[in-house]
């Protein structure tokens, strides 16, 4: 199987255009701002993070 990249702001553009929902099922947001925050710095840094499931 071949890998796919994206990149952050193209999936935010895609859900903010309906190019890509969220399931009813998703869990409820449980980050608070500080984590996020931290989140979008590990990612800007270059971290790895994990994976997202699309």
């Amino acid at each position: 199987m071949a890998e796919t990249y994206y990149f952050v702001k193209d999936l935010i553009n895609d859900l903010e255009r309906g190019r890509i929902r969220i399931p009813s099922f998703q869990r409820g947001f449980v980050w608070d701002a500080e984590q996020v925050a931290y989140f979008i710095d590990s990612i800007y840094k270059g971290f790895p993070f994990g994976s997202i499931l699309l």
